[in-house]
């Protein structure tokens, strides 16, 4: 909304060779909506309903078939990768989703946790979905595909066996 006028929001569906990308003219995310996505129940649709977020299905439905999700927004990247290596350690998990503790804390903290350690079974008993990843750059895969046009949001879904059940769905709307 701009002065009280209600704008025209945007959107496009495009499929590359791995991945469907989302993008949309909307707002970028700004820091609550990226806390609001990286969280369980964030209430920012339920606050505004001019987002495009207020249609009800929530975020968390784009991981339904994909493993990686990957989002471009105000010259940012970052992406929620189940595959990402930190969630097979315990320590390394640990370490990354705790940075304010001393190594001496840590150590004291693994010591504390050794029979923890050992139940620990990676990223099937974590919440991957709300542990995004900030990258530096456009990953390889998307560089040179409709995910770099310019837009305010873009999010791009990696498929694998499910890109063709995408495809049908798409030509169909």
């Amino acid at each position: 909304t701009i002065n009280d006028v209600k704008q025209k929001i945007d959107a496009e569906f495009h499929l590359t060779l791995s991945s469907l990308v989302f993008m949309h003219s909307d707002a970028v995310f700004n820091e609550r909506k990226i806390s609001a996505i990286c969280s369980i129940n964030g209430k920012e649709k339920d606050t505004n309903k001019d987002t495009i977020g207020y249609k009800g299905i929530g975020f968390k439905s784009v991981f339904t078939d994909s493993e990686r999700v990957f989002i471009k927004t105000a010259g940012f990247f970052f992406v929620f990768d189940k595959k990402a290596q930190i969630f097979n350690n315990f320590r390394d998990f640990y370490r990354y989703v705790n940075p304010i503790y001393t190594e001496e804390q840590l150590q004291l903290f693994f010591e504390e946790n050794r029979e923890n350690e050992e139940d620990f079974e990676g990223v099937d008993h974590l919440p991957w979905q709300l542990l995004p990843f900030w990258v530096n750059e456009c990953p390889e895969e998307l560089r040179g595909t409709s995910f770099m046009r310019n837009c305010n949001v873009a999010i791009a879904l990696e498929m694998d066996a499910t890109i063709e059940k995408y495809r049908d769905i798409i030509k169909g709307i």
